[in-house]
């Protein structure tokens, strides 16, 4: 599970071209937390839709 997560990690940050991506942050405000992205595109959604 946590190589098939780093993979969707990975494709978000080229794909929208993230700069950095920490996994284990203290705090996130929600303009940087991508962990519904993440979880949706494990679930098998786009991310972006609901």
């Amino acid at each position: 599970m946590v190589e098939r997560a780093n993979k969707v990690i990975r494709q978000i940050f080229e794909t929208e071209k993230y700069d950095l991506i920490l996994q284990e942050a203290v705090f996130a405000g929600p303009k940087v937390d991508i962990t519904d992205k993440v979880i949706r595109t494990l679930n098998g959604q786009a991310p972006g839709s609901k």
